[in-house]
């Protein structure tokens, strides 16, 4: 049974890719994953490189944030969820 979509939160999948670095592309499937399982759920999902949904616009699942500069991190949208996939040890700055 699908929500009705008022009740629907709006999210967007946002996956972080700098220019030039194409080693970003290695979480595209990732992605993909998440976009069809949350569509498949019936939920509002949209995807964007490097764009991110205003707070009122929407929730931001975002891959790659480890990719994010320090103001870049600090301008996240509240609500914003970091998927990460990255290993991270004791001495990680995250």
């Amino acid at each position: 049974m699908t929500p009705p979509a008022h009740t629907r939160p709006k999210l967007r999948v946002v996956l972080i890719q700098p220019e030039g670095y194409a080693h970003s592309a290695a979480l595209s499937e990732l992605a993909e994953t998440l976009l069809h399982g949350l569509d498949g759920l019936g939920l509002e999902v949209g995807f964007a490189f490097n764009e991110l949904a205003t707070a009122e616009g929407g929730v931001n699942i975002v891959l790659g944030a480890h990719l994010l500069d320090a103001r870049q991190m600090r301008a996240l949208p509240a609500g914003t969820i970091l998927y990460n996939s990255e290993q991270i040890d004791e001495g990680s700055v995250w």
